[in-house]
C-alpha cells in the first residue's frame, strides 16, 4: 500500500545518498489550476501537476534538475545535496 504523496517522497529523499539521484516517474492527468491550492493539496496524486509533485520533491531538502512530461506521465529527477546527512 502506497501511504500518499507526502510520506512516499519522504522516505525516498531519506533513503537517497548525499550527493545521490532521484528519479520518479508518475502518471498524471492534471486538474485545471482554477482548483485552489488548498484544495490541490487533497487531490490524488494522478491529479496534480508535475510542478506540484516537484515542489513536494524540494520539501524534503532534494534540487529538482529535471522536470518535464511524457505522454501521461511526469518525470522528474533530483539529486540530494552532498551536504545533507542520511537519518535512520
Amino acid at each position: 500500500v502506497i501511504p500518499g504523496l507526502r510520506p512516499t517522497i519522504s522516505e525516498l529523499a531519506r533513503v537517497t545518498k548525499p550527493g545521490g539521484t532521484l528519479f520518479i516517474s508518475v502518471l498524471t492527468v492534471p486538474a485545471p489550476r482554477a482548483v485552489r491550492v488548498t484544495r490541490r493539496e487533497k487531490l490524488p496524486t494522478i491529479m496534480l501537476s508535475g510542478r506540484d509533485i516537484a515542489d513536494v520533491v524540494e520539501d524534503n531538502d532534494m534540487k529538482v534538475t529535471s522536470l518535464r512530461r511524457e505522454r501521461l506521465a511526469t518525470l522528474i529527477e533530483a539529486e540530494k545535496p552532498a551536504g545533507v546527512s542520511v537519518v535512520n
